[in-house]
């Protein structure tokens, strides 16, 4: 019988970036889901609360931390969202806020799909 090792991931948290309630920046949130025995983690910051620098201050922050816990892994994602849900886009290249750049990466570039 093969053996299987059982991951505890979040991959949609949000932080400071985005509506984050505590404020608390990504590191906080890892904190918090260590607690609870998290490996894998995922940023899911809301598009309509980011623009460029945000995303890039985000991205920043989280190449970091993946340096410093090298075991745990620390994805970057982004929250696009409409008037009726919302979808997580696990690690996107480049997303600069827009719900229709979003939408495009999702549907109409094959890479992403």
């Amino acid at each position: 019988m093969p053996k299987y090792k059982l991951f505890f991931a979040d991959l949609h948290f949000h932080t400071r970036y985005s509506d984050n309630r505590d404020r608390a920046t990504i590191e906080e949130m890892i904190f918090a889901g260590v607690k609870h025995e998290l490996t894998i983690f995922g940023v899911g910051d809301h598009n309509h609360n980011f623009d460029l620098k945000k995303w890039k201050k985000q991205k920043q922050e989280s190449s970091r931390l993946r340096k410093k816990y090298p075991s745990y892994m620390i994805l970057t994602n982004c929250e696009v969202t409409f008037l009726l849900g919302h979808f997580l886009i696990i690690e996107p290249e480049v997303i600069t806020g827009t719900v229709r750049e979003g939408y495009e990466l999702l549907y109409k570039n094959k890479e992403y799909l």
